[in-house]
């Protein structure tokens, strides 16, 4: 049976067309790509103000003790040691866990979103990166 230059040109037009579709899908979400990963990550605040308010406490209390000399020394500890715990109580209070998303995009290049919201998507999920969130697609 022998082609014809119709069927040809229908055949080649088909494989074309087809392969041009599957390019232009893959190419047409730039924001797009797979959940890599998931991490939890601690967050460490500075701990500024709970340093200031416990050596203001720890002062005071210093200033307490003693008399003479010895109460210069009481109020330098009590502001050293309060600062040094009103720091430590602000550290404890104030660390948050944050998640981290790491999405390999369809280009195959790699994204990370980090949020303090617990994500809605998994990993190995289909999903799409807008702005600052991931979303699934």
């Amino acid at each position: 049976m022998p082609l014809s230059l119709r069927h040809l040109f229908l055949s080649f037009f088909l494989c074309f067309g087809v392969s041009l579709a599957h390019a232009q899908g893959t190419a047409s979400c730039p924001d797009c790509g797979v959940v890599d990963s998931i991490h939890v990550v601690k967050r460490d605040s500075p701990g500024v103000l709970g340093a200031v308010a416990g050596g203001v406490a720890g002062g005071l209390v210093g200033h307490q003790i003693g008399s003479g000399k010895g109460k210069t020394a009481a109020t330098v500890v009590g502001v050293v040691g309060g600062a040094l715990a009103g720091r430590e109580i602000q550290r404890r209070l104030q660390s948050d866990e944050e998640y981290e998303i790491v999405v390999r995009m369809d280009d195959g290049t790699y994204r990370s979103v980090r949020t303090d919201q617990t994500p809605t998507v998994r990993s190995g999920q289909k999903v799409r990166v807008i702005g600052n969130t991931v979303v699934p697609r």
